[in-house]
């Protein structure tokens, strides 16, 4: 938006808020191919939810991994999507804790890819989400490009400067005084903005997008 109020101050007019990516064919049917590896027992096609616990900013940026862990649940228990994990090498502890929290014996839906994809190839994966959970980053405004259904968390960030360009989105957050505070860590120590947004709440919108894909 920055940049579009700069253009407007020259006299022109912006465009609509909407980015586009395109991805190649082969990048597509490797991804395609990836999933029917992962989840061979499934058949025909089957729903996919994203999730992407990472922002490099800084951990105010981050929902906890533990709420991520309860929304897979959730996931897992009431729908019947896959779930991706997304993230660099950086996020694999988290991933593994998001995992952890979901029943043993519904782990087999559950694919993590965090510091296994380029982006060329997370961007394919995340092509092929029904949902995209995510914070504010850069994979946020991926999924936004990609048309993704996403449901993006805010905290420490401003949504209206960094939220993502699409018409898919849902942003959720928590309007608090001391928020954006734009900083990498909490500095009130509480970190209010993010705990005080629930796995429930995050889960009611993905059921949303997932009701559209069943459509």
């Amino acid at each position: 938006h920055y940049y579009q109020e700069m253009l407007a101050g020259l006299g022109l007019t912006p465009g609509k808020d909407q980015l586009e990516l395109f991805l190649a064919a082969d990048v597509k049917q490797s991804a395609e191919q990836g999933l029917q590896l992962c989840f061979s027992q499934q058949r025909g096609r089957v729903p996919v939810v994203g999730l992407n616990p990472g922002a490099a900013y800084g951990p105010a940026k981050r929902w906890p991994a533990e709420k991520f862990g309860r929304l897979a649940q959730l996931v897992c228990s009431q729908t019947d999507a896959l779930l991706l994990i997304f993230g660099t090498n950086a996020d694999c502890e988290a991933a593994a804790r998001i995992a952890a929290a979901v029943p043993e014996h519904a782990r087999t839906g559950i694919v993590d890819l965090t510091g296994k994809t380029n982006l060329a190839t997370a961007m394919a994966y995340i092509d092929r989400c029904d949902a995209f959970v995510t914070n504010d980053s850069g994979l946020m405004h991926v999924a936004a490009a990609l048309k993704t259904p996403t449901v993006a968390i805010f905290g420490s960030t401003d949504h209206v400067a960094t939220g993502p360009f699409s018409d898919q989105a849902r942003i959720i957050r928590k309007p608090m005084a001391c928020s954006p505070c734009k900083e990498t860590h909490c500095p009130q120590n509480h970190f209010q903005c993010m705990e005080q947004i629930s796995a429930q709440e995050v889960f009611a919108a993905v059921q949303v997008f997932l009701h559209s894909h069943s459509d």
